[in-house]
């Protein structure tokens, strides 16, 4: 982050640490966001300088970042957790930072139980190695200062669990992941039909009824408790303020060029290619629609049911199934 700041910063300011980051440095393509200094910071300081409420619209709506805070509670008490006024933008940052490094001691924790034999540790170690060198992560949380670190490390947390089949444990730090990034509430579908299947399996259906729905149940509180006392103070805002990232859904095969400040659609990918007719227009419908994620996610949860229920399922196909269902339920979101 020091030497990005350095030597590929966008604007000089006498504090290093709040220049902006050039987002092709040397003329790499690392299409990074200004998340940081053009929201974080001015949130933060706006919390702390001017009371700003964050679950309000204010008028002009448009254009003021104050009326873009898009998260659930607690990804805005990791930007407040460190800073305060007349501090260095390096203490907002820190949290999302630390968070992330801390992703690797949880990958450790995990190989180590997927590996078996002697090697496990040194896998463990080696994996903790590469989650703390991947080069996504160290561009876009360690020097772009983006906010995918906390959701990453409550989710690996949950992950823990679940390999573990401690599913309370599992739905509690899923709920918490949720309510510090959106995109965890993903995840949901997944470990609830592998729950399903597992505890089917082990414990009859009458058993099954019941402690899942004390598990939703338990999710449900953490995200009602977290939410306090934003949901009672302006409970219409607050639901609209978490639904403000991305588009809204569309029965139509209509294909549109993103703008530069939006991310790139599969079906624009594929015009890019060369793709055209029917197929375009089908990838066009069922990603404008959302029916592929939502028909790519219920074929993989129900595989991942089936498997948990036969005992057919290892820790390492696990994942397999959850990296495949992350991967292809954001390519057609």
């Amino acid at each position: 982050a020091y030497y990005f700041r350095v030597n590929f910063f966008v604007e000089q300011t006498e504090d290093l640490w709040s220049r902006s980051v050039h987002f092709y440095p040397n003329g790499a393509f690392f299409a990074g966001f200004g998340d940081f200094s053009s929201y974080y910071t001015n949130w933060v300081i706006a919390w702390y300088e001017n009371a700003w409420y964050p679950y309000q619209w204010s008028e002009p709506f448009q254009g003021d970042v104050l009326n873009y805070y898009s998260y659930p509670p607690l990804f805005l008490y990791f930007l407040l957790a460190l800073w305060r006024p007349g501090a260095s933008a390096f203490w907002i940052a820190f949290p999302l930072v630390l968070a992330d490094a801390a992703c690797s001691g949880v990958v450790f924790l995990i190989l180590e139980k997927i590996m078996a034999g002697k090697q496990a540790n040194s896998l463990a170690v080696f994996g903790g190695l590469v989650m703390t060198l991947a080069p996504i992560n160290l561009i876009y949380d360690g020097v772009y200062w983006l906010n995918p670190g906390p959701v990453a490390l409550f989710t690996l947390i949950c992950f823990y669990f679940a390999i573990h089949e401690k599913w309370w444990q599992t739905f509690f730090w899923l709920a918490i992941a949720t309510m510090t990034k959106q995109n965890a509430l993903f995840f949901s579908y997944p470990l609830f039909m592998a729950l399903l299947g597992q505890k089917t399996r082990t414990k009859g259906i009458k058993r099954t009824i019941l402690e899942s729905g004390g598990i939703v149940g338990l999710f449900l509180l953490v995200c009602f408790l977290v939410s306090i006392p934003w949901l009672f103070i302006s409970p219409v805002n607050y639901g609209i303020h978490m639904l403000i990232p991305g588009k809204t859904l569309e029965l139509s095969s209509v294909l549109l060029e993103p703008p530069p400040n939006q991310c790139t659609q599969f079906s624009w990918s594929l015009y890019i290619l060369g793709l055209r007719g029917w197929l375009l227009t089908f990838f066009s419908f069922g990603i404008n629609s959302m029916l592929l994620m939502v028909v790519a996610a219920i074929i993989i949860a129900t595989i991942l049911c089936w498997r948990t229920y036969n005992l057919e399922l290892d820790t390492l196909e696990f994942f397999e199934w959850l990296a495949s269902y992350a991967i292809l339920t954001h390519l057609f979101l």
